[in-house]
């Protein structure tokens, strides 16, 4: 077999000389006589443990950041989400009442009993799904990727804020391009960056005259999926924008500046770009671009 002389063969492996796990960098370099035939294979190995570890402990701690900036988002969500979780239940107490009022009668109305217990179930689900959207978010789990539909991501995010949005009295609305080719993602992760960017929307708004959001997705000519995420706040300075997305850079009081720095890193492990500019009419857009999902040739 003949190879180009500037060809190298590489692998990564462990090896347990000493009884413990190494990682061992292995370059094969082919030795080649005038006519181009292999004469022999020169191996250089290199021990790569040291960075192996440093890699794993940064990857621990981007998902420990990850996991405290949703728990510090769920904070800011506690109202939104008693008010979201107020409603079912208490309709699913009348409902019980009512019911228990309807079987005290003589002649109960069994028809009227069957609906009010369907209005249960239908109550008891909806606050289902209310825990199992915010259990999700809180969970520290490992990244699954797989094939997503973006606007889907958007309204399960948008259902979830929804609360919050009207106790704050701030108007969303949405501009979403219709059958858009699907992305490659992870959908909890994907759910914390519009999250992360909704929140700080509605913090960019909520000394504003006019308090809005609008959120809307399109496919560019680079078969690349925008997502945006327009305020009607003040804006940003334009000599900071670049810092935004610095770890430990807030210009929140009480923020620790590490929201937008995590998003970003969850975007780049999505290959894509995260980026904001400011409107002409006012306020601040956030951009992310993720590209498109390509079936495997």
């Amino acid at each position: 077999m003949e190879y180009d002389p500037v060809d190298t063969l590489e692998s990564i492996g462990f090896s347990k000389p000493t009884g413990r796990k190494r990682w061992i960098h292995c370059r094969l370099y082919p030795v080649k006589d005038k006519d181009g035939k292999v004469l022999n294979v020169v191996q250089i190995e290199e021990d790569i443990t040291d960075q192996k570890k440093a890699e794993d402990q940064m990857n621990e701690l981007r998902a420990e950041l990850l996991h405290s900036t949703r728990a510090g988002t769920m904070v800011e969500l506690t109202a939104a989400l008693a008010h979201e979780l107020n409603h079912p239940l208490g309709s699913i107490l009348n409902n019980a009442n009512a019911a228990k009022r309807f079987l005290e009668k003589k002649d109960p109305d069994l028809n009227e009993i069957r609906e009010i217990i369907s209005d249960i179930i239908s109550e008891d689900r909806r606050a289902s799904d209310v825990m199992q959207k915010l259990r999700a978010l809180m969970k520290k789990e490992e990244v699954n990727f797989a094939p997503l539909q973006i606007n889907d991501i958007i309204e399960e995010v948008v259902k979830f804020t929804q609360s919050d949005l009207i106790i704050k009295n701030i108007s969303l609305t949405k501009q979403m391009e219709e059958n858009l080719p699907k992305i490659w993602g992870d959908r909890t992760h994907l759910q914390q960056v519009l999250l992360n960017l909704i929140m700080n929307a509605t913090d960019a708004v909520k000394t504003s005259k006019i308090k809005a959001i609008n959120i809307s997705t399109a496919k560019d000519d680079a078969e690349n999926i925008i997502i945006s995420v327009k305020d009607s706040g003040t804006g940003i300075d334009e000599n900071k924008k670049d810092d935004l997305f610095k770890p430990f850079y807030t210009t929140k009081k009480e923020g620790m500046g590490m929201g937008l720095s995590v998003i970003r890193t969850i975007v780049k492990s999505h290959e894509g770009a995260i980026w904001v500019e400011n409107n002409p009419e006012g306020g601040a857009s956030f951009f992310v671009k993720i590209p498109i999902y390509k079936e495997p040739v």
